[in-house]
């Protein structure tokens, strides 16, 4: 398996879904990873410290 270059700034990300992935089937694994992070905020925890700084997400 060959090492994927780092997306530049406004670049879609490839992802490996196969040829029946649609934005959809992507929607579900935001709306999933969002609720659990909401759940944790609200629990009084922060979510934050689970998730890569922002500069290394974008970079």
């Amino acid at each position: 398996m060959s090492a994927v270059p780092a997306p530049r700034r406004h670049e879609r990300v490839p992802v490996r879904g196969g040829p029946a992935s649609s934005g959809l089937d992507q929607a579900a694994y935001l709306e999933a990873t969002t609720a659990f992070l909401i759940g944790l905020w609200h629990s009084g925890h922060d979510p934050r410290t689970l998730l890569p700084p922002f500069e290394v997400a974008t970079a």
